[in-house]
């Protein structure tokens, strides 16, 4: 029985960046320091990011040619660009030790980053929900109930 390892990994980053981008609002509007938090987050984030593109990788031998490659390629694009981004992100809080770093700064880059994440997780699901992608089919035609004669 093959089980994609990448689907599973892939909502590690995915919480831990969304989480980083609520707690820079939090942090930004409500003026409360979450410092480190914040840090751990986008540090767990990039690096499961970096596992699940390994396994994703691994696994993309397996995309076919055609309409899904396509989509494969867009998926790493956006997913790739996130993951810049956020590791932008997090030089940006490295580098601004015992002080906030700008806002600006930190709001462009969580939006760019989310944008970017949304868009490459989009194209994720249409490998697998529209393609079907790391799912298993049978060869025959789907399975359909036979209705007895007296119906």
């Amino acid at each position: 029985m093959h089980h994609p390892l990448h689907p599973a990994l892939v909502h590690f980053p995915i919480g831990c960046w969304s989480l980083t981008v609520a707690a820079d609002f939090i942090q930004i509007g409500l003026g409360i320091d979450l410092g480190i938090s914040v840090t751990l987050l986008l540090s767990v984030g990039c690096g499961m990011a970096l596992m699940a593109t390994a396994a994703g990788l691994m696994e993309f031998s397996k995309v076919p040619e055609g309409p899904a490659m396509r989509a494969g390629y867009w998926h790493m694009s956006g997913v790739l660009l996130a993951f810049l981004l956020f590791g932008a992100r997090l030089l940006v809080d490295s580098q601004s030790t015992g002080t906030n770093p700008s806002s600006s700064t930190v709001l462009r880059l969580d939006t760019a980053g989310m944008i970017c994440l949304l868009v490459g997780g989009w194209f994720g699901g249409q490998l697998v929900y529209v393609h079907g992608v790391g799912q298993h089919r049978n060869d025959g035609p789907p399975h359909t109930p036979k209705l007895n004669d007296g119906e």
